[in-house]
């Protein structure tokens, strides 16, 4: 197939830096030659493009060179220092030339289409589809295009927002709705619409209607402290600070003062306390010995009879060094009152014997005056 020949040349310079243009014949070997047609694309401005020699050539030589960037650059005479004009971006000028006396010659520069590049087409697109583009295909004479939000940002835009957050009610049809945050009980918030900045939510300084709080494994529930492990729970005060209990103090030393009455019914454990104590009688009934228990603490049972008998602890002793101490009694009706000799015989962890004997070293036959023991 055969191909008409242009009649016009034609380039399309990047222009990255300054050049210098030649006529033909007169370029040397990696130079630009000037063509009849010239697209010119900077990448910044200030960059310049240098003439030919004018004497190299007739008059009426001429050229277009068209600026299709953004950017200027200057269009100098042969010198390199003489700048003939200033192209702005998107500038079209035709260059010709009318007197070739000496190298830099003399240029007429004529505005060209009326001075600025024309488009010539122009569509317009929604990369990311939020934009709905009507018409965007316009091409000579031109046209209208009608641009309009898509769904989601209508129903944005028809919302009647008021103070507030704005939410998606509905993913579907992208329906919006308002919202606040509202404090609950014992919750603050500042800035509940967030219209003056950021919400902050706080508890209130004072916590009211909680049925139970749970720290840890730590619960404390109306009137009840508890622990759901089997840990110790610890109500303690740092350095001098006393720990105060409906009136009764406890030091950090551990002493424990203000005490009126104390009621216990397990055991109390303090060496300076009994371990066990009790008071007996043992009464000759005919042919028998009858002993009574008239009162006693960590005393499980009592037995023997005639000045020897064995007192069995209720709860054992931590060890079989302990003290005994005995006395007996008397009615006061024998005077002077009788001589008994008492001291323990066997000690156990978990009972006591004893031995009661008269004035002459003969174990008595009976204690109906009562004998008391202190175990400590």
């Amino acid at each position: 197939m055969a191909i008409v020949p242009s009649e016009s040349s034609y380039q399309k310079i990047e222009l990255t830096q300054n050049i210098n243009l030649y006529l033909p014949f007169f370029t040397p070997t990696g130079e630009l030659t000037i063509t009849d047609i010239m697209d010119v694309e900077p990448d910044q401005d200030g960059w310049q493009i240098t003439l030919p020699n004018a004497t190299e050539t007739q008059p009426g030589a001429n050229f277009i060179i068209n600026n299709i960037s953004v950017y200027s650059f200057s269009l100098m005479l042969n010198d390199g220092v003489t700048e003939l004009i200033n192209i702005a971006g998107g500038e079209v000028k035709f260059i010709n030339l009318t007197n070739n006396s000496n190298a830099n010659g003399i240029w007429s520069v004529t505005p060209f289409g009326g001075g600025q590049a024309a488009v010539a087409a122009l569509n317009a697109t929604s990369s990311n589809g939020t934009i709905n583009i009507v018409n965007g295909e316009i091409v000579p004479p031109g046209g209208d295009i009608d641009f309009t939000l898509g769904e989601f940002l209508t129903n944005f835009q028809s919302q009647s927002i008021s103070d507030g957050f704005p939410v998606i009610s509905d993913i579907q049809d992208f329906s919006f709705s308002v919202r606040t945050l509202n404090a609950g009980s014992n919750i603050i918030i500042d800035n509940q619409d967030g219209k003056a900045g950021n919400p902050t939510i706080s508890l209130n300084n004072s916590i009211e209607n909680l049925s139970s709080v749970q720290v840890g494994s730590l619960t404390l529930s109306g009137l009840t402290i508890s622990t759901n492990e089997n840990s110790d729970i610890f109500i303690q005060t740092t350095g001098t600070g006393n720990t105060v209990i409906n009136g009764v103090t406890i030091d950090s030393n551990n002493n424990v003062s203000e005490i009126n009455d104390l009621s216990i019914n397990g055991n109390f454990s303090s060496p300076f306390i009994p371990s066990a104590w009790c008071v007996f009688t043992d009464t000759i009934t005919g042919s028998n010995n009858t002993i009574v228990n008239e009162n006693s603490a960590n005393v499980a049972n009592i037995t023997g009879s005639n000045g020897n008998y064995v007192i069995e602890f209720i709860n054992p002793m931590p060890s079989i060094n302990y003290a005994v101490v005995i006395t007996t009694g008397s009615n006061g009706s024998a005077l002077p009152p009788p001589i008994y000799h008492a001291f323990f015989t066997v000690r156990n962890l978990n009972s006591v014997t004893i031995a009661v004997l008269d004035a002459s070293g003969e174990f008595v036959q009976s204690m109906p005056d009562g004998v008391s023991v202190i175990v400590i």
